[in-house]
């Protein structure tokens, strides 16, 4: 029999890291609680600060603010950066970035991005290739009244953004918790492409038309591949899948520096190291690691949330429940969750397999960081 290849390692910096809302629990609303100010004030950028309290429902501001909490605490950690000395800027299409690197940095390329819906707020962290991450939950959907299609109402307000290739994905779903499922996952990997570049609201996402590259044993994607106006996959992109549970599907593109969408040029002018890494593309990535908040306070500040704890009977954030990813039951075996993209099985599994919308991948190469 022959050898299995020999398993890549992780790259250092690259970090999919998870917190749960609902297991936030607050002593008042976030206006008046001492523990969602205090966490507030960890923000340094005033502005930020401002725009977390901008919005009007509490759910909404304690979302705004883990997002921003977690982008610190990632930049600090692999930055090697006192907190207080991470600046995170935006760009014109509202991308965050690390606006400033310490001489020497091993991470040339270190960017991240976040996302939030539903009861997670979700960051991927890449050292040297381009990322964006995004989180789709089907409570933030509007669901048809009893004897309606699923699918009828998904094109009622969907129909511009996706492909018809994609459409006909799911209507073919055998039912519509299927069909939903997919078009979750869909809409998380063109919201993805969309982060990682950087483009806003500017790109039509019609243009891009997703396809399975790898399911898990459920015959739910794992990885997909992306293809552009109808052309052949874009090998220059991986699109990583990963159902955080039975309701939130998340995906992390990663892509070439190449195809940073970025006007005013300050996002660019950070990326220091390879235009692309193709290498880097096809090794193994983890999954996501479900974090308290109590994990994105700097160490020398958690004395006194304690105490803002202890003082005001707030009690202490719960240890995060296992990801459905997590249980036993939901992965797949060791050597397939960690090879290599191109060590990767390309079986599939039957109860959502179909030949004819998988077809076989093509051997030419699209290059979606070329589109304007």
């Amino acid at each position: 029999m022959r050898e299995p290849p020999p398993l890549r390692p992780v790259p250092p910096g690259a970090l999919r890291w998870a917190v749960r809302l609902s297991s936030w629990r607050l002593e008042a609303e976030p206006k008046l609680s001492m523990e969602f100010n205090f966490l507030l004030n960890l923000i340094q950028d005033e502005a930020e600060r401002i725009a977390v309290l901008r919005f009007v429902r509490s759910v909404d501001q304690k979302r705004a603010l883990l997002s921003r909490l977690l982008a610190l605490r990632a930049c600090a950690s692999e930055l090697e950066m006192p907190h207080e000395d991470v600046v995170i800027q935006r760009t014109a299409g509202r991308k965050p970035f690390a606006a400033t690197k310490p001489p020497g940095s091993a991470y040339t390329n270190f960017n991240f991005n976040v996302s939030h819906e539903g009861d997670f707020v979700v960051l991927a962290a890449e050292p040297t290739c381009l990322c964006g991450v995004d989180v789709c939950s089907a409570a933030q959907l509007r669901l048809p009244a009893d004897g309606a299609r699923l699918v009828d109402e998904l094109r009622r307000s969907f129909d511009a953004q996706f492909a018809a290739s994609e459409w006909t994905r799911i209507e073919r779903a055998p039912d519509d918790a299927r069909a939903l499922d997919l078009f979750k996952t869909l809409w998380s990997c063109k919201e993805a492409l969309v982060k990682a570049r950087g483009d806003g609201l500017q790109f039509d996402l019609s243009r891009i038309a997703f396809e399975p590259r790898l399911r898990d044993r459920k015959g739910r994607w794992k990885r997909a591949i992306v293809r552009v106006d109808g052309g052949p996959p874009d090998r220059d992109w991986r699109f990583d899948v990963e159902h955080l549970d039975r309701d939130h599907v998340s995906t992390v593109a990663l892509g070439p520096v190449s195809a940073i969408v970025d006007r005013l040029g300050d996002f660019k002018a950070t990326m220091l190291g390879p235009r692309a890494d193709p290498d880097g593309l096809r090794a193994p990535r983890p999954g996501f690691s479900l974090l308290a908040v109590d994990d994105l306070v700097p160490e020398s500040r958690l004395p006194e949330l304690r105490d803002i704890r202890l003082r005001f009977g707030i009690p202490p954030s719960p240890s995060p429940k296992p990801l459905l990813s997590a249980d036993a039951d939901e992965q797949d075996p060791p050597s397939s969750r960690a090879a290599a993209d191109d060590d990767l099985p390309q079986g599939t599994v039957p109860f959502l397999h179909r030949p004819d919308l998988d077809p076989p991948e093509p051997p030419e190469q699209a290059h979606f960081c070329a589109l304007a």
